[in-house]
């Protein structure tokens, strides 16, 4: 597992939440595919797409386990994309496609425990929330980093506000 550098952290926590995603939709795609016995262009696309984002951005992490893997997928779906006519074996495909996002989700998992906290003021701080919820996650194994951001509401959000205080 590579080791991440200080500061890495909230891009790392990113990776996991948008890969995650990711593969969450993957497996969606998959399943109504495989019930449907039938996998569209649309479908061949989105899968591509994944797989192609995945590549990079574990790549980008340094992930190599899991960019090559994503990226020998995505090679699989651009043929499948080129030839929409090429032959393959349709059960061991799906065999082949859930083992692969197993795979990509328990590489993702060697990750997943770190957790960024990210708060828009003081008030969270100051009324010890922050320092409870922060508690409970390393509790529960989790490395916490924090960050403290001003958020600034968008001007209708403002006069809602202000109108649900008259």
């Amino acid at each position: 597992m590579p080791k991440f550098e200080a500061g890495m952290e909230s891009m790392l926590d990113m990776f996991v939440f948008e890969t995650g995603d990711l593969l969450e939709k993957l497996d969606e795609t998959l399943m109504r595919t495989e019930q449907e016995q039938t996998i569209g262009e649309d479908d061949i696309n989105e899968i591509f797409r994944t797989m192609h984002t995945i590549k990079g951005s574990a790549a980008m992490m340094g992930l190599q386990n899991m960019s090559t893997l994503a990226h020998a997928m995505e090679d699989l779906f651009y043929i499948i994309r080129d030839d929409p006519n090429v032959k393959y074996d349709k059960a061991g495909l799906y065999e082949l496609l859930f083992a692969s996002s197993d795979s990509l989700k328990g590489e993702l998992k060697n990750y997943g425990d770190n957790v960024l906290l990210v708060y828009g003021g003081g008030s969270i701080k100051k009324n010890g929330i922050y320092d409870r919820i922060s508690a409970i996650l390393k509790e529960c194994g989790k490395n916490v980093a924090a960050a403290s951001y001003l958020i600034l509401p968008s001007s209708e959000v403002e006069m809602s506000i202000t109108s649900a205080a008259r």
